[in-house]
């Protein structure tokens, strides 16, 4: 009987990555994809040492059809992996938006040999959503599994166990002060089909709530209560809502990597976004016309924890750069329903014209 393959458990890629012990390529698949942004991170910032040479040690190759498809791609993907890292030891290739699943056998050969070239100054990681190399009971003796698994580690995140979950989003509640009981962690993480990009931004929710209600606690009536009103209404997601919060570029841009990963329609996120964007203008508007949050509150029919949260994020924001921010939102929207471009491209302008730091500045 032949040998069971062994794949690369993510606790051995977090030694890898703390010992400084990278090298080569990895392959990333699974149903976990949270869990694959999350170790793609770490990667990320355990590369990068040297500030501001991201341009030159990073190289972020997607195989969509908006960036060109896989003629294009392959040619960046060659450029990227004979470069050299500059200003420090390592630079990394991230390999996106290239489907396993009906790849034709020349440019699997193609990807294999380039993968080939990845080394211990240039690594490289193909991160695989869930839905573009489905597995069954053939897929170990396929041909795409015995030439990437001869080129690179393949690192496997499955989907976690139910306890782990659990203790998983105790960990966030707990991170913002907020309890929960046995009850309502083992229906948070039913109710999120066990998917921890689900979890996480529920959690989110969760908190929210809490600390908009006095809460220290929350009972499974509340996860009832929040997690199924998620499902049934528009509300802009809570990482959304942070991240817009704080001004990130990062953390928003993060956001939309996410709902990408999920198939979020994008004129349904810039819908959430342009809410938010509204209400931040709202609030800002109360606030240069003298009022206080509890007027704010009370005016625009918001919970007064949520307008003080938007105080505090647009306190340095000039009002123009609101006004802006929601006529950019706007355009896009109008741009999503009348063209042809990629839902997410306009998605990612719309990020960048609103949350570029120089922008702010405006």
């Amino acid at each position: 009987m032949a040998e069971k393959f062994r794949y690369m458990r993510p606790e051995e890629l977090a030694a890898e990555i703390k010992s400084g012990g990278l090298r080569g390529a990895y392959v990333f698949l699974g149903d976990e994809d949270y869990l694959k942004r999350h170790y793609l991170s770490e990667i990320y910032k355990s590369i990068m040492s040297a500030e501001g040479l991201e341009l030159f040690n990073y190289g972020k190759i997607s195989f969509s059809p908006v960036s060109g498809g896989r003629d294009a791609g392959f040619s960046a993907l060659a450029s990227s992996l004979s470069s050299f890292p500059m200003g420090q030891e390592r630079r990394l290739t991230e390999i996106r938006d290239l489907a396993v699943d009906g790849l034709p056998a020349s440019a699997l050969d193609m990807l294999c040999e380039n993968l080939k070239a990845a080394d211990e100054t240039n690594i490289a990681v193909l991160c695989l959503r869930k839905n573009e190399w489905t597995f069954d009971y053939k897929t170990e003796n396929s041909q795409e599994f015995k030439k990437l698994s001869a080129v690179a580690k393949l690192v496997r995140f499955d989907t976690q166990s139910k306890p782990k979950l659990k203790a998983w989003a105790a960990r966030h509640l707990s991170r913002e002060g907020v309890g929960a009981s046995d009850a309502a962690l083992d229906i948070l993480v039913d109710m999120c089909s066990l998917e921890m990009s689900v979890i996480a931004g529920e959690t989110a929710k969760l908190c929210f709530y809490a600390h908009g209600n006095g809460k220290s606690e929350i009972t499974a009536s509340d996860v009832r209560s929040v997690v199924s009103q998620a499902v049934a209404t528009e509300a802009p997601p809570f990482a959304m809502l942070e991240a817009a919060q704080k001004w990130s570029i990062a953390d928003m841009y993060a956001v939309m990597a996410t709902a990408r990963d999920l198939r979020e329609e994008p004129v349904a996120l810039v819908a959430k976004l342009g809410k938010i964007l509204c209400d931040m203008l709202r609030v800002k508007a109360g606030l240069e016309a003298g009022m206080t949050p509890a007027q704010i509150a009370k005016e625009t029919k918001m919970k007064e924890y949520s307008v003080s949260k938007y105080a505090a994020a647009v306190a340095k924001a000039p009002i123009s750069k609101l006004e802006d921010s929601v006529r950019l939102a706007c355009e896009t929207d109008a741009a999503l329903k009348s063209t042809q471009t990629d839902g997410y491209v306009l998605i990612d302008m719309l990020i960048a014209g609103i949350y570029t730091p120089r922008s702010l500045l405006c």
